[in-house]
């Protein structure tokens, strides 16, 4: 079962956690692959321009042709946080296509919510990763 780690940018405010400003992404993914699709799980680690850092799980499926991803999608879910992101909640889908560098753009849709602040917000574009 292969895994990989890769950093992903994420420019401009995160459209999920109150407009701070993302810093990096670190996304660590296992892959059990089958012919041309592969089941993916991940494990994401952000960390915004203020230090504060959130946690998300990630499962889906990619597909593959000539070795090559051509799509990635499926499901994310917030599983903790530090500093104001401490109770962050929410899930929602993504889905990602390889640019012609062969980064993946990712299409994240969702909503967030955190609990005792009275604030929901809903996702976007977000970020590559190579």
């Amino acid at each position: 079962m292969p895994s990989r780690s890769a950093k992903a940018s994420a420019p401009g405010p995160s459209p999920w956690i109150s407009g701070i400003q993302t810093k990096e992404d670190v996304v660590t993914r296992s892959d059990e692959i089958s012919g041309a699709s592969a089941r993916a799980h991940g494990f994401v680690v952000g960390t915004m321009s203020n230090g504060d850092k959130f946690h998300v799980r990630t499962q889906g499926t990619d597909t593959y042709k000539e070795g090559n991803i051509q799509a990635s999608q499926g499901m994310w879910s917030f599983v903790g946080g530090t500093g104001k992101l401490k109770r962050i909640k929410g899930k929602g889908t993504y889905k990602g296509k390889p640019d012609p560098e062969g980064n993946l753009i990712f299409d994240i849709e969702g909503n967030t919510n955190f609990p005792n602040r009275n604030e929901k917000t809903q996702g976007g574009q977000h970020g590559k990763s190579s």
